[in-house]
């Protein structure tokens, strides 16, 4: 049976949610947001396309799901923010799913990679020689989980300035239980950032996040 909704609970301040996204009803979704806090922008009014406009709203109900009740806007570098409050918010979209996270005070980052083995054919463009050495051939699945904690990090960092295989890292990858856990870090110029990560697997999906600084 596919898993279609899960709520994480990390931390008293740390959750997270995934759902897969429905596509069959889009004028009951678009009349809940519409009477929900969130505000209809320019950009979604532009969207011509359903299916984007559906997983539009669908990122909206997840955050309905989490208990929000704050607006959402995105800054010029793609990162999406609360309008008010001390809150932090990461969200990511992968194939037919979606997921979000919130922090209540620290920044962090979430990814949700659909598993395909395509992934194959470009590990060289992400993965950095040690990664490759540590990884090996790898399977679909694990390389996966290395694309999307590089993912997260990246959306933790926040800027269009740092590339995958240049400035991020990814070692000391080990499997506990149903989780994978590693370190992940942020290497550029003057800035490093160091901080433990965790992916799980749900069904043909990876979910990766950062652990809080």
């Amino acid at each position: 049976m596919q898993e279609n909704h899960r709520i994480i609970q990390l931390s008293e301040q740390f959750k997270l949610a995934y759902r897969k996204v429905d596509y069959t009803d889009f004028e009951k979704l678009e009349a809940s947001i519409r009477n929900s806090i969130f505000t209809f922008d320019n950009y979604y009014e532009s969207i011509s396309n359903k299916k984007r406009k559906i997983e539009w709203l669908s990122i909206r109900q997840l955050l309905i799901d989490l208990g929000d009740e704050v607006d959402i806007y995105y800054d010029e570098h793609g990162k999406p923010h609360f309008t008010e409050g001390s809150a932090h918010l990461s969200i990511s979209h992968s194939q037919n799913a979606i997921a979000v996270s919130m922090h209540e005070s620290k920044a962090h980052g979430v990814d949700l990679q659909y598993l395909t083995p395509k992934i194959k054919n470009i590990k060289n463009k992400y993965l950095r020689e040690e990664e490759l050495l540590e990884i090996g051939k790898g399977s679909t699945e694990e390389l996966s989980i290395y694309w999307s904690m590089k993912e997260a990090l990246f959306k933790l960092y926040g800027k269009k300035d740092i590339f995958l295989k240049e400035n991020i890292r990814i070692s000391n990858m080990q499997q506990a239980d149903n989780k994978f856990i590693a370190t992940g870090e942020i290497i550029h110029i003057d800035e490093k950032i160091k901080v433990e990560m965790e992916a799980i697997l749900l069904e043909d999906y990876v979910l990766a996040y950062t652990l809080i600084m």
